[in-house]
């Protein structure tokens, strides 16, 4: 009979280590809001990204934002989650042509197509508080579209943690 009374107290252990793990992540969730997001559009990498430990932006971060307005076009609403890569900062210049975004010597595509919303031809200049989000695929709806995003719509800053590519 001690080979049961065994099992149940690994069995007892089990569920008290699996009822701190729930405890854990649901306290971390509701300090610090979403710690993972998995990516399975063609804008980014796909993969789970995992709420980096260090919130400071550079270039080439990956944050999640909200959609900052309805896009019926696309079937999505205010506050939809994207994950967009930190591009542009303050003081930053891009240009937007008939046919594109171009930021330090790169030209990123943008298709003027019917429900989207374009920013007008001409020369820009990043403002204080705002950020350019740029992804690397060329159908990315991004800064190309929404123009520059407020800092503050930044929710949080994630990493790559786990790659589903070829999956």
């Amino acid at each position: 009979m001690n080979w049961r009374s065994g099992g149940q107290r690994k069995s007892k252990l089990f569920v008290l280590l699996l009822l701190a793990a729930i405890f854990t992540f649901s306290v971390m969730r509701l300090a610090f809001g979403i710690l993972f997001y998995v990516n399975r559009t063609d804008s980014a990498p796909h993969g789970v990204y995992i709420l980096s430990i260090c919130q400071k932006l550079h270039a080439g971060d990956y944050v999640i934002v909200e959609l900052p307005l309805d896009i019926p076009a696309l079937h999505v609403k205010k506050g939809f989650p994207l994950l967009k890569r930190v591009q542009g900062f303050e003081g930053d210049r891009y240009e937007i042509t008939e046919d594109s975004l171009v930021f330090r010597g790169r030209r990123y595509p943008i298709f003027r197509k019917d429900g989207l919303p374009q920013q007008e031809i001409g020369t820009y200049v990043v403002p204080k508080g705002k950020l350019l989000l740029l992804n690397e695929p060329e159908e990315s709806f991004d800064s190309r579209y929404l123009g520059v995003m407020d800092e503050t719509e930044v929710k949080q800053k994630v990493r790559l943690w786990f790659s589903l590519e070829g999956w």
